[in-house]
């Protein structure tokens, strides 16, 4: 029971760091200028992620 609660645990952290990555890069390829569109495309995330994170680049700085 214990292997699998930790299975489960170690999956849902590999995705989560997986997810913490791709916004990563996405956001240092809109720093040096790259459009949402292509920046979506290439991370392989939705457009709306990307166009949200844009907005939060711009914003803060």
């Amino acid at each position: 029971m214990q292997s699998i609660l930790f299975q489960e645990w170690a999956a849902e952290f590999a995705e989560e760091a997986a997810e913490k990555a791709k916004l990563e890069d996405a956001e240092n390829l809109l720093r040096e200028g790259d459009s949402v569109a292509r920046v979506a495309r290439v991370i392989k995330l939705p457009i709306e992620k990307i166009q949200a994170l844009k907005r939060e680049i711009e914003a803060n700085g």
